[in-house]
């Protein structure tokens, strides 16, 4: 019997336990950052079906780019120079479906994870130019 309330304890421990985490807890690991290099990751939310969010990171101090593609509302770039960033989001090239471009700057320094969140807004068609006209 007592083995049995102990058992039920430590499952419910468990249950709360795992219920508890915040989506802080779950940040993505340093897995495969040089040492001397740092790492950029964030969550997107608001996209939709047929958008694909491309993050660009561009190291102001070293005229370095980073893209990444943003799959199931997460990105990550590994082993970036340290240095200031101007991080943009942005829809991919050829895209039907875009949004509003936002950048943000975060400094990222050697060791460090840095994180930058966006949230998309205005997601509709994106207009088509032909000899100047705009087509519906």
């Amino acid at each position: 019997m007592l083995a049995r309330i102990i058992s039920t304890t430590i499952v419910l421990l468990l249950l709360f336990g795992c219920a508890e985490r915040t989506q802080q807890d779950l940040q993505l690991p340093m897995v495969g950052v040089l040492p001397g290099y740092g790492q950029l990751s964030g969550h997107v939310s608001g996209s939709e079906l047929g958008v694909l969010p491309v993050v660009y990171a561009y190291n102001e101090d070293r005229s370095v780019g980073y893209t990444v593609f943003v799959v199931d509302g997460i990105y990550r770039a590994v082993n970036l120079i340290q240095g200031t960033y101007s991080i943009t989001i942005r829809p991919a090239v050829g895209q039907l479906e875009g949004f509003r471009e936002q950048t943000v700057s975060r400094e990222v320094a050697s060791g460090t994870h840095v994180e930058a969140d966006f949230t998309l807004d205005n997601v509709g068609p994106v207009k088509n130019y032909v000899g100047g006209n705009s087509l519906p």
